[in-house]
């Protein structure tokens, strides 16, 4: 009887060996054809002009999708177009918040309209009121309008600014006449030792690179006087798709004053390393105010 045996259960493993080869090989077809499926679907977004990227994938995020276009929207002043042709603006842009970057990209830059920031000192100024600035001397590292120390000036104190020359012309609107306002190298301040009660810093530290900073800072302590304060509005960037947000609202805006021309920005910041670059230059935080929407903006200021 067994003579017969072992044929037969040759025979019944020879077909599941066989079934099974042929099981693994539809299994590596599955997979091939899940492949080219997903390609197809890719192309199917970078067909009209550019990938799919960081924007259309924060737009669908619940969290941020809606603010952000909203911020986007607002950043980029289409309401100065008017109403008809806002609402033909707004309408055009919903309709492709799910398409390539380059697209987004093409039409908020062609469609922004660019302001001075003058319109955004209020806040600025109410904080420093409540410093209290009257008859102090104050200084504004990264001035970019006139009117700002203007408007410094009208709450009763003697403002200065200084700011770097720039290759783009955003920086040079200034009279050089006017001797409130001097240009400098990035680093060495041209005011003589404790001359300033305040300093102010605007949203510039992310402009300037890493190795930079601390020099500047210590350049900063030279000048304030003894118990002076530096005031300091900046992003806290630590969080990955908080700086995606802050590269792309930066890359909108700066293409539409410079096509072409990015210049420096870190947009992986952390308040937490600010504060430590601050303190290791001789400074102390006395007061931190952080605004909780996604641009994650803190004020803080610190005492020589």
């Amino acid at each position: 009887m067994t003579l017969f045996r072992g044929p037969k259960r040759n025979a019944r493993f020879s077909l599941i060996h066989v079934f099974f080869l042929k099981f693994q090989e539809m299994i590596v077809q599955i997979q091939i054809l899940i492949f080219l499926f997903a390609i197809v679907i890719f192309a199917s977004f970078t067909v009209a002009g550019g990938k799919m990227g960081r924007i259309a994938r924060i737009f669908r995020s619940e969290e941020y999708g809606e603010e952000f276009k909203n911020y986007l929207i607002a950043r980029s002043n289409l309401k100065d177009h008017g109403p008809k042709k806002y609402a033909e603006l707004l309408k055009q842009f919903h309709s492709f918040t799910s398409s390539s970057d380059d697209k987004i990209y093409a039409f908020l830059r062609a469609n922004a309209v660019v302001k001075p920031d003058g319109a955004s000192h209020g806040p600025k100024l109410k904080k420093l009121m409540k410093i209290g600035i009257r008859g102090k001397k104050i200084l504004d590292i990264g001035t970019e309008e006139i009117s700002y120390l203007n408007d410094l000036e009208a709450l009763g104190a003697m403002a200065f600014g200084i700011n770097i020359r720039s290759e783009f012309g955003h920086y040079s609107n200034f009279d050089e006449s006017d001797k409130r306002f001097l240009y400098y190298d990035g680093i060495s301040i041209p005011f003589e030792n404790e001359s300033f009660d305040v300093v102010t810093i605007f949203s510039v530290i992310h402009h300037i690179p890493p190795q930079k900073l601390q020099p500047l800072l210590v350049n900063i302590f030279r000048v304030l006087k003894r118990d002076g304060i530096v005031f300091v509005k900046e992003n806290d960037l630590s969080e990955k798709i908080v700086g995606q947000m802050f590269d792309i609202q930066h890359e909108i805006y700066e293409g539409a004053i410079f096509p072409g021309k990015p210049f420096y920005r870190n947009s992986k910041q952390k308040i937490s390393e600010i504060i430590r670059e601050f303190e290791r230059a001789g400074m102390t935080l006395v007061e931190e105010e952080k605004i909780e929407n996604f641009t994650r903006i803190s004020y803080l200021i610190f005492r020589k």
